[in-house]
């Protein structure tokens, strides 16, 4: 998910902008889980140990155009 916002500074200087920028990965923070484990004799043996997917993650940033 991605938002911007611009900011024109046509006072200074004709085609001046500024963006700012936020982009945000695993948004929700939804878990993704790999399948069961097909190992047969292991001790986990058709269990989902553990989620496969990142944390949240945001980045923020500015852009300047001239």
């Amino acid at each position: 998910m991605s938002l911007f916002k611009d900011f024109s500074w046509k006072p200074f200087r004709e085609g001046m902008r500024l963006q700012y920028r936020a982009a945000s990965f695993n948004t929700f923070s939804h878990p993704h889980f790999p399948g069961p484990d097909s190992l047969v004799g292991s001790p986990t043996f058709g269990k989902t140990t553990s989620p496969i997917s990142t944390a949240r993650e945001l980045h923020l940033a500015l852009k300047f155009y001239s």
